[in-house]
């Protein structure tokens, strides 16, 4: 298993990980987003859509719980389960049936609210794990998947 680890001091440190990641992501991949509230989990999904050339504005879906984007004919599925708290609303959200189907790239914020036993039904998966730092810095830790 590979991983890699970057810290990000400032706005302009989020590039490196997120044109990495433009270019290591392909169609049918999805990415688990770990990470506390204000962490820059949809700052790096913003990051990472510019690099892949999406014109479109990119915004939180914490509220829609899902956003769906064309990111030069990729399309692009961003997910914040942050306030589903039962397993039966997460049925609702429509999230399975994408996640089964997409031929997109799926971004999906606060994956812990996905029963354990149902994420595992997606793997190989990457793994963002975003923790903030003293001074307002963060911790990117990436687990890439094995293919």
């Amino acid at each position: 298993m590979k991983t890699l680890d970057w810290t990000i001091r400032s706005e302009e440190d989020w590039d490196i990980p997120a044109e990495f990641l433009a270019q290591a992501l392909k169609p049918g991949d999805l990415m688990w987003l770990f990470g506390s509230m204000g962490v820059g989990k949809t700052t790096l999904v913003q990051r990472i859509c510019k690099f892949m050339g999406c014109m479109e504005s990119i915004q939180s879906p914490s509220f829609a719980i899902m956003n769906q984007y064309l990111c030069k004919g990729t399309i692009v599925y961003h997910a914040d389960l942050y306030r589903i708290e039962h397993e039966d609303e997460l049925w609702d959200t429509g999230i399975y049936p994408l996640l089964d189907a997409s031929s997109g790239i799926f971004f999906v914020e606060w994956p812990q609210r996905i029963p354990e036993r149902i994420r595992a039904q997606y793997e190989p998966a990457f793994n963002a794990n975003l923790d903030l730092l003293p001074d307002y810095e963060r911790s990117f830790h990436l687990i890439l998947p094995e293919r």
